[in-house]
């Protein structure tokens, strides 16, 4: 909206093949006939637009690679569009990726992340940067300060024990949705049974590292 540009996403994953990215050929024509079929991608690099690349780290180095042409040359190989093959990057093209982790593997929070190929990742270096939870935005988001504000300590708590536990934004969210007196009126929970229910696949060590009893 900041931009004033329309805006397209692709989730990625390991069964993403060039054909999301690039388009494909469809027998979408008469008598069967195989008609290419414009990807969003191609849209916004043709167009203008922000295109987010989400969960990155999760998709095939190998399929990712289509795109370093198009990020770093200003054009884009369109194969499968038969006499117009090539894309010119519109001015207004905006490509943002988003990731887990540093494109280097997986590890024992995100198991099922990918090594990204360097090439790939060196095309982003210069616009990385690593984004931490907003508590103001969180609390205003669960409407729910008083949540916001035990889970934003648990987080903490959980981040100085060096435990591999996510405490997310959207557990915050979520569970402000069935907290007494929270911004649903019929919230069943109390804010001790939320935690409790937040860290019920916690080991008793884990509980007692962020000051939890072992019952919860």
């Amino acid at each position: 909206e900041g931009l004033k540009l329309p805006f397209y996403s692709i989730s990625c994953s390991a069964g993403m093949s060039e054909g999301h990215l690039l388009g494909r050929l469809l027998p979408t024509g008469e008598g069967g006939r195989f008609e290419y079929h414009r990807s969003d991608f191609v849209k916004a690099y043709e167009e203008g637009g922000v295109f987010l690349l989400d969960e990155i780290d999760a998709a095939d180095a190998n399929t990712l690679l289509v795109l370093n042409s198009a990020i770093a040359n200003g054009h884009l190989s369109v194969p499968n569009r038969l006499g117009n093959t090539v894309a010119k990057r519109h001015k207004d093209f905006v490509l943002v990726a988003a990731a887990n982790t540093w494109g280097k593997g997986a590890n024992r929070v995100y198991c099922g992340r990918n090594a990204l190929d360097e090439a790939f990742l060196n095309r982003f270096t210069a616009g990385t940067c690593e984004l931490d939870y907003d508590e103001k935005l969180e609390a205003a988001l669960s409407g729910s300060p008083a949540l916001a504000r035990a889970l934003q300590l648990l987080r903490k708590k959980a981040r100085k024990a060096n435990l591999h536990r996510v405490i997310s934004m959207r557990n915050c969210i979520d569970f402000a949705k069935t907290i007494s007196g929270g911004p649903n009126p019929d919230g069943w929970r109390t804010l001790d049974e939320c935690v409790e229910r937040l860290t019920q696949s916690w080991t008793p060590e884990e509980k007692q590292q962020v000051g939890l009893s072992s019952d919860q």
